[in-house]
């Protein structure tokens, strides 16, 4: 099998992998499974990059909002920016109550290679997977 096959099968293995974990997640309960997968088909952002900072916009007494940095290493879809953003959602306090509803959580460090979706450059992140352990 050539190296780009390989590639090509590790990139659909990770979106139907990421579908299956929002389909079976716990934290999706008010929002079906076609609506999270819809929001990474529509992704304007696809690749794998290197995580090179996370910034705190704001801190509740429900969840910690929070903007990560990337650079890119590949694009996997249309032309993405060498430097791109995305937001996204954590609970990061014991005091934090995040409550019942359809909001992912999720938890990128700096320095972590990932593959990563988001709806458009500053936008929401839709999925976000280590890619060191997805070969």
């Amino acid at each position: 099998m050539k190296a780009n096959n390989i590639f090509n099968l590790l990139i659909l293995l990770f979106f139907l992998n990421t579908s299956l974990s929002i389909i079976a997640g716990d934290s999706f309960a008010v929002r079906s499974p076609d609506y999270y997968e819809k929001r990474i088909e529509n992704s304007t952002i696809k690749a794998i990059a290197v995580v090179q900072s996370i910034e705190v916009l704001e801190l509740t007494r429900r969840h910690t909002y929070k903007r990560a940095t990337f650079k890119l290493e590949k694009s996997l879809a249309e032309p993405v920016p060498a430097i791109f953003t995305g937001t996204f959602y954590s609970v990061d306090y014991f005091w934090q109550n995040p409550g019942e509803g359809g909001i992912k959580y999720i938890y990128p460090e700096k320095g972590q290679r990932v593959l990563v979706t988001i709806t458009e450059n500053g936008g929401s992140i839709t999925s976000i997977r280590l890619w060191d352990n997805l070969h």
